[in-house]
């Protein structure tokens, strides 16, 4: 299945989005003669008009939307695209574990920015129905972002809602616990558009954010408020569990490319080069696959269960969840240390759910 990551969704979705403009901001960014910001919205807007803007688009709202997104996913490619493929077993367990003790400062981001891909997830709907499928994390300065991404069947051109959020953790948040941390950020989103209001009223930014705008993104947020959290929550277990476990990733392609391509890798270090490199050029891209060891352990202990219970030995009633939880568990010389620890969730009546590996 093609496109089967959101980047990939992303560029086949935009007409703007290609290689030249991948390029063409890469050289802005690295000319303090470019204003990069207006150059992603010339661009964006020079795209939307010749492929028939609606005029009912309120412009303003769709560049607010637009930009933010491509300028994060230009970033991402910058990078190579770095992409965490969370498995599905572990993404159960980690739905089912609370953040808990997790700070930011505990989290060791695998790359500046990567993304983290977990599928689309029927509990966590955007405006009530676009399932949010994963997140792009970055780190900015003192700050560490979040975009939140979800697919719709609109047009990039007359979306009525949005297909993505990025969220901003402040400095002062790394030392907060998680949850309260994502309180912190989505109180600074909405701190954030009052600010940009007030200066574009003021003629202090070339945003020209007017009341309505600022009202319907305020909405926006308010709105989807709950499911923001959970799906931070989500991607904060997703990272904590990359700084606690970072050997359990397989590096490889994606599972959409060719076979014939993946073999031609193992042939020698030019030709492994050539079809990299080809493959790329192709769209394909590279993955971490996260969790596989993980779901071995668990598909060996529900193994083992079945086995149990067809013996008689547990009740055939339905099994439920013990969450799980995050901790700091003390060590090193004195014990003076902290590291964090995954309390795992339980299948109660089920047997464990993840085992220990």
């Amino acid at each position: 299945m093609r496109n089967r990551y959101f980047p990939q969704y992303f560029r086949a979705a935009r007409p703007y989005y290609n290689n030249a403009f991948v390029a063409a901001v890469y050289r802005a960014a690295h000319d303090p003669s470019v204003p990069v910001v207006q150059l992603v919205r010339d661009t964006i807007m020079a795209s939307a008009e010749a492929n028939g803007i609606a005029a009912s688009v309120n412009r303003q709202h769709f560049l607010h939307r637009e930009s933010p997104i491509a300028q994060t996913l230009v970033t991402l490619e910058w990078n190579d695209t770095p992409l965490y493929d969370i498995s599905p077993a572990l993404l159960e367990a980690l739905t089912h574990s609370d953040t808990g003790d997790t700070r930011i400062a505990d989290l060791r981001l695998p790359n500046h920015i990567y993304y983290l891909h977990w599928g689309p997830q029927p509990d966590l709907l955007l405006y009530g129905k676009n399932p949010v499928e994963g997140a792009i994390v970055a780190t900015v300065e003192t700050q560490w972002h979040v975009a939140l991404i979800a697919r719709t069947s609109e047009s990039w051109l007359s979306m009525r809602e949005r297909d993505n959020f990025l969220l901003k953790f402040p400095e002062a948040s790394r030392a907060l616990p998680f949850d309260r941390a994502v309180d912190l950020a989505i109180g600074a989103a909405s701190d954030e558009l009052r600010e940009v209001f007030a200066a574009s009223q003021a003629g202090r930014n070339d945003w020209n954010m007017s009341l309505e705008i600022r009202d319907q993104m305020e909405n926006d947020l308010r709105v989807n408020t709950p499911v923001l959290k959970q799906a931070l929550s989500l991607a904060g277990n997703c990272m904590a569990y990359l700084t606690t476990y970072p050997g359990d990733a397989r590096f490889g392609w994606e599972v959409d490319a060719p076979a014939k391509m993946v073999a031609k890798l193992g042939q020698g270090e030019k030709e492994a080069r050539r079809t990299a490199s080809k493959m790329k050029s192709l769209g394909y891209l590279q993955v971490h696959r996260v969790g596989l060891d993980f779901q071995q352990s668990v598909e060996a202990v529900e193994a083992e269960h079945a086995h149990a219970a067809g013996d008689g030995e547990h009740p055939s009633r339905r099994p439920h969840w013990r969450r799980g939880h995050w901790r700091h568990q003390a060590h090193g010389p004195q014990r003076a240390q902290r590291k964090l620890m995954w309390m795992r969730p339980t299948r109660v009546l089920g047997g464990p759910a993840m085992s220990h590996f």
